[in-house]
């Protein structure tokens, strides 16, 4: 019988299953970016590895998951030719490749033999859910502010709030979690999917002045820069092996994070992606 993992603010992972599980979180990096490399596809750590490759030189010790960054165009490509590269070793899930599929990114799944760790609360749309890269498409914006920006955010909010009250992952507790599974109950997956698609893509794979991670879960004000911090890769090391980053690093991590420099107090730390063991 799988044991649940503590989640949350509160959460702890025993030192072993965490050195565990990064170990294999670090196999797949190493796999991805040698596909990469071969596709000649450019990618960059980002978020919380972004933010561990800087401030701890690989993961943040409570960290249980693995964001990578790739330009719009870049990702397009990894959807198309990285999974046949990849092998049956893993699956890159996406709305293309997962029936139900429940988030507005892509991602590698550790999908070869039975896992030691799996993700409970998708358990019920499918079997492949264990360890993960989450893959994050940058987009190119006209501006960091305004009032199309601001639609553009707010609609890719109401979709992603939609798709996961309509699958069913989180609990319809709080009040504008109920209208979302209402609002949700007329619309298909493939609308909403084609929706996230369209409105994060809005504005083209055009070099403009300013690039987004939209499909993040930061505020807005938290996910656009200028698109020179994208300009370039920087090779910084992580749990001792080169890996990328945005040339901007500094400033991305300071408009998402504020001082990143600084790790959070104890009462802020722990596991975000609800695993269980077994």
């Amino acid at each position: 019988m799988p044991s649940s993992l503590p989640t949350g603010p509160d959460a702890a992972l025993p030192e072993a299953e965490l050195q565990r599980l990064h170990e294999t979180l670090l196999g797949m990096l190493l796999d991805v970016a040698s596909v990469c490399d071969e596709l000649d596809i450019s990618f960059f750590l980002g978020e919380g590895t972004l933010l561990g490759a800087i401030r701890h030189h690989g993961f943040i010790p409570w960290d249980d998951d693995l964001d990578l960054y790739m330009l719009r165009a870049d990702y397009e490509r990894f959807l198309r030719e990285a999974p046949a590269r990849l092998g049956e070793r893993y699956r890159v899930q996406h709305p293309s490749t997962v029936e139900n599929y429940w988030s507005a990114f892509a991602k590698v799944r550790l999908a070869d033999g039975p896992q030691h760790f799996r993700q409970a609360h998708i358990a019920h749309l499918t079997s492949e859910n264990g360890p993960l890269i989450d893959i994050f498409p940058v987009e190119y914006v006209p501006r960091d502010h305004g009032m199309g920006l601001m639609l553009q955010s707010g609609w890719l909010r109401v979709l992603r709030g939609a798709l996961v009250q309509k699958l069913r992952i989180e609990p319809a507790g709080r009040p504008i979690k109920r209208v979302l599974r209402l609002v949700s109950q007329p619309m298909s997956l493939r609308f909403i999917h084609r929706q996230l698609d369209a409105t994060l893509r809005r504005h083209g794979d055009r070099p403009l002045a300013f690039a987004a991670i939209l499909a993040s879960f930061h505020p807005l004000r938290s996910q656009v820069v200028p698109a020179e911090v994208f300009a370039g890769q920087e090779w910084v090391d992580f749990e001792g092996h080169r890996m990328p980053v945005p040339v901007g690093y500094d400033q991305l991590l300071t408009t998402i994070y504020g001082d990143y420099r600084t790790p959070p107090p104890p009462a802020e730390r722990g596991l975000r992606h609800q695993f269980v063991v077994g």
